[in-house]
């Protein structure tokens, strides 16, 4: 668990910007290898764990999109996450 939550912290204090949607996040986070790296290790590790979250990624060379959407009864968690990565990202 300390290693998921450090890969979340990592991808948390790299977002440049975070929307929230409807149904979940969408994270813009730079392109960089690292960055690259800590989201699809995320998104298999997520994956595998639980299997309410639904994720997609959309990566340019300079940057990449984390699509994380979840099941209604996420939506505070989700909101929460959102309030969370917005405040590191303004920072």
């Amino acid at each position: 668990i300390p290693a998921r939550l450090a890969l979340i912290e990592r991808l948390r204090t790299a977002a440049t910007a975070v929307d929230r949607t409807e149904t979940g996040l969408i994270l813009h986070l730079p392109g960089s290898e690292d960055v690259r790296a800590d989201v699809a290790s995320f998104v298999v590790d997520e994956t595998r764990c639980c299997q309410f979250w639904r994720f997609a990624i959309a990566a340019e060379p300079a940057a990449v999109e984390l699509r994380w959407d979840g099941p209604p009864a996420a939506a505070a968690m989700l909101d929460r996450l959102s309030a969370d990565t917005t405040e590191a990202a303004a920072t």
